[in-house]
């Protein structure tokens, strides 16, 4: 699927090998699909590097080109690999997330946000896609997130990180919920 020059693509894996810590199946078929999207961006083939920012492994972390010429993320559910990329010429940034759409995340995610009800599978991913592109992930509280409504479409703010990133659906396979976020070159920071 093609929103503007990103692209975002999935792949179905086995449940078992998508469950709980990423495996080694659903990783391959990660960098895999994450290759044919580079490549639809008009991306040269390079080579994927991964790193925490927590803790300095590079067995897991945020996706980053070798070549700087493509903005990329990966996401995982039981089930699903999902990719995203874009032109760094057009995004400083991208996110991508998805979920399980099942009212039971609603009770998984409540003690995050109490007192307050917590959000929906859809506004969910669109919390995790926004802390990818910030970089920080949940070390970034996800209540202090500010979703918004913006000329043209959906936005968040990240408390001392970027401000307006675009937040889009993305129509996906049947069962599941994917959002995608997108931070322009030269974003604003919050205070």
């Amino acid at each position: 699927m093609s929103l503007g020059e990103a692209v975002v693509g999935w792949m179905p894996v086995l449940p078992a090998a998508a469950s709980g810590a990423r495996s080694e199946r659903a990783a391959l078929a990660g960098r895999d699909i994450l290759a044919e999207a580079i490549a639809l961006t008009g991306g040269p083939p390079t080579v994927i590097h991964s790193s925490c920012a927590v803790c300095g492994s590079t067995g897991h972390g945020a996706p980053r080109t070798a070549s700087g010429v493509t903005q990329v993320s990966v996401a995982y559910a039981p089930g699903l690999v999902v990719v995203a990329a874009a032109p760094t010429r057009a995004v400083a940034a991208i996110g991508v997330d998805v979920e399980i759409d099942r009212a039971g995340l609603l009770n998984e995610l409540a003690g995050l946000f109490a007192p307050t009800l917590p959000p929906d599978t859809r506004r969910w991913t669109q919390l995790e896609a926004a802390l990818k592109v910030d970089g920080r992930g949940v070390r970034v509280p996800p209540e202090r997130v500010v979703v918004r409504s913006a000329s043209g479409g959906t936005v968040a703010d990240v408390p001392g990180g970027p401000v307006g990133i675009e937040l889009l659906d993305v129509d996906g396979p049947a069962g599941f919920c994917i959002s995608l976020a997108l931070a322009r070159p030269h974003p604003i920071h919050a205070m």
